[in-house]
């Protein structure tokens, strides 16, 4: 059960993570490509928002330490991704909103951060930043 746990955080790592052709992350990279944005919107997003940013936006809580370590990262490089993928278009705005849990979420990480003083982090800023670009009708 823990090896199938630690797999399972590998996983995810690995899947925000996901390197472009110039060797940067595509949750680090500032301009995603136009192209691919409507591909992850499509094909992970639903992913990323359930079994990323749901739980590592502490709004449920985790089974284990080492969880919360490993989430910080894929929850950063989760994030990450849904802001590049939030600002493409208002279809991606509106199907992201439709996202069961995500605003809350990102909300409920936030308020968080706000209250623990951690506010000068990528992940608050990948939130904000989020928060905003839904905001846009």
């Amino acid at each position: 059960m823990k090896r199938c746990r630690r797999e399972l955080a590998q996983y995810r790592r690995e899947v925000t993570a996901l390197k472009t052709e110039d060797g940067r992350t595509v949750a680090d990279k500032k301009e995603m490509k136009e192209d691919l944005k409507p591909v992850i919107l499509e094909q992970c997003s639903d992913a990323i928002v359930h079994h990323v940013v749901v739980p590592g936006s502490g709004i449920e809580p985790l089974a284990d330490s080492e969880s919360a370590r490993s989430n910080s990262n894929v929850f950063r490089n989760g994030t990450g991704v849904l802001r590049n993928v939030s600002a493409a278009s208002v279809a991606a705005r509106k199907t992201l909103r439709a996202c069961p849990r995500l605003v809350d979420s990102l909300v409920h990480y936030l308020t968080r951060a706000i209250l623990s003083n951690q506010v000068d982090a990528r992940a608050v800023e990948n939130v904000v930043c989020i928060l905003r670009n839904l905001s846009y009708r």
